[in-house]
């Protein structure tokens, strides 16, 4: 029931009260693979809605390991991981901007070279 009830709350937009169902959802003992499969999968969802990109990728991960042959979930785990990893490359974008006028004394600075080294 929390599980519909989550889903519901989704479709008219209630991110947080979607999560607050999903919450009670995840407290009752799962009775079939596939309604676990289904909350994770709404979970991620409200995830996204929030933008935290990080925990909606752990959630839609554990929805995939548990349907793999699930291609809606298999789908907004590929969108995910695309706009996760374009986050990625505006972040290193971003480090390698701010440090690349800083003038730090050499020792730090030849370690901050290493990292940007390592992050190319």
């Amino acid at each position: 029931m929390y599980n519909n009830m989550a889903q519901c709350y989704l479709d008219l937009k209630d991110t947080r009260r979607a999560l607050y169902m999903c919450s009670k959802a995840s407290e009752l003992p799962p009775d079939t693979k596939g309604n676990r499969c289904k909350l994770a999968f709404r979970q991620a969802k409200a995830q996204f809605d929030l933008g935290n990109i990080a925990a909606t990728k752990e959630l839609a991960r554990r929805a995939l390991d548990l349907e793999p042959g699930n291609a809606c979930v298999r789908n907004f785990y590929e969108e995910v991981s695309t706009i996760f990893a374009e986050e990625d490359d505006q972040t290193v974008d971003l480090y390698k901007r701010m440090t690349a006028t800083l003038r730090i004394p050499n020792p730090v600075y030849k370690t901050i070279e290493a990292v940007q080294k390592n992050i190319e």
